[in-house]
C-alpha cells in the first residue's frame, strides 16, 4: 500500500443491547484517514467481523479485510471530492428512510417526525416478539413494521411467531429480515404459507433466491453486484448504515443516493438513521434529530470538515 494510512479511535455509546446476540453498550472503531479522505471501520465481531486490533494490524500489513477495504474505498472516494471542494452530496436525492426503533423508544415521537415505517429487532422469545409487534401494529395502524431477526429463530419458531401475529399486525409488515438460516428451510414455507415478503442481510452476497428485499450495508457489502442481481430478479433494494459512526452513516447515505439515482425504481426506504440509538457526540449532533430525512450536513466530500481536523490522527504503522 503506497498510500500513507491514519486512523483514529472512537467509542459510541448505546443505552440497551443493539442485538440480541450481543448486550455490549461501548461499540468501539476506528476512523481512517487517506490524503484527506476519511473511511470508517466499525466492526460487530458477532457477525464474524475481525476485531479493531485485527482490522489495524492487517491493514497496517497491507491486507484488507472486507470492513477495511469499503472503508479505504470511501476515504478515496472522499478525498477526490474534498481535492475538489465539492460535496459528495450536491445534486444527490437520498432516499427517505425507516426508523430503527429500540426496545425504550418514543415511538409516538418517531411517528410526529414523520417516519412511516419502524425497524424492529426480534429472535430473544417468541411470545414478547410477537407481542410487542401486536402492540405496535395495534397503537400506530398508520406505520409499517420491519422486523429484523439476524437469523436468531428456527424455522418453527419463526412460524410460532408469525402465528401469534395479529391479522391486522401481519397487514402491516413490510418483511421480515433474516427470520432464520437460509439453510433451515423456512423461507419457503413463510412465502407459500403466510405471503409475508422476506429480506436477506446475511448472506445476500451468495444467495440468489426466495426474498423481495435485498439489504445493503455499504460498510461491509459489494454495493452496485448486488443492486445489479436485485433488478435482475425483480427485487427491491434497501441500503442500512452498519449502526456506525456517523461517517459511516454518511458513506451509506452517499451509496443509497447513488443507487437510487443509477437503478431507478430499485431502491426502497433505507435505515440511515441509527445515530439516535447511541448518546450524543459532536458528529451525531450535526446530524441533528432523527427523522426520515438524511440532513443538509454541509461541507466537501461526506462532510464534518471542521470536526475531521479536529481529530487527533496517528499514523499506521
Amino acid at each position: 500500500m503506497s498510500q500513507k494510512v491514519f486512523y483514529h479511535r472512537y467509542a459510541l455509546h448505546s443505552e440497551e443491547r443493539l442485538n440480541v446476540k450481543s448486550a455490549r453498550r461501548k461499540h468501539e472503531g476506528v476512523l481512517i484517514r487517506v490524503g484527506e479522505g476519511v473511511g470508517c471501520i466499525h466492526p460487530w465481531e458477532v457477525f464474524g467481523d475481525e476485531a479493531v486490533e485485527v482490522q489495524l494490524r492487517e491493514l497496517s500489513k497491507g491486507r484488507f479485510t472486507r470492513l477495511s477495504k469499503n472503508a479505504f474505498d470511501c476515504a478515496q472516494l472522499d478525498a477526490e471530492a474534498r481535492e475538489r471542494g465539492l460535496s459528495l452530496f450536491d445534486g444527490l436525492q437520498v432516499p427517505l428512510s425507516h426508523a430503527t426503533v429500540g426496545e425504550n423508544e418514543d415511538v409516538e415521537a418517531l411517528i410526529k417526525a414523520g417516519f412511516t415505517k419502524l425497524k424492529i429487532k426480534a429472535g430473544s422469545n417468541v411470545e414478547r416478539d410477537a407481542e410487542r409487534a401486536n402492540t405496535l401494529a395495534s397503537r400506530f395502524p398508520e406505520v409499517q413494521l420491519r422486523i429484523d431477526f439476524n437469523c436468531n429463530f428456527r424455522g418453527d419458531q419463526v412460524g410460532d411467531f408469525v402465528e401469534l401475529l395479529s391479522e391486522q399486525t401481519r397487514s402491516q409488515i413490510d418483511f421480515l429480515e433474516d427470520p432464520c438460516s437460509y439453510k433451515d428451510g423456512c423461507w419457503t414455507g413463510l412465502r407459500k404459507l403466510y405471503g409475508i415478503r422476506l429480506a436477506m442481510d446475511i448472506g445476500v452476497e451468495e444467495v440468489a433466491a426466495l426474498y423481495s428485499y435485498a439489504v445493503i450495508k455499504p460498510a461491509k457489502n459489494k454495493v452496485r453486484k448486488i443492486a445489479e442481481d436485485a433488478r435482475a430478479h425483480g427485487r427491491r433494494c434497501v441500503v442500512t448504515s452498519y449502526m456506525d459512526h456517523p461517517i459511516g452513516q454518511a458513506y451509506a447515505a452517499y451509496q443509497a443516493g447513488m443507487l437510487d439515482a443509477h437503478f431507478l425504481g430499485v431502491c426502497d426506504h433505507a435505515g440511515l438513521m441509527t445515530h439516535g440509538l447511541f448518546e450524543a457526540n459532536a458528529f451525531s449532533e450535526k446530524l441533528g434529530t432523527v427523522q426520515p430525512q438524511w440532513p443538509s450536513i454541509g461541507g466537501t466530500g461526506l462532510g464534518f470538515d471542521e470536526l475531521l481536523e479536529s481529530l487527533e490522527w496517528t499514523e499506521l504503522s
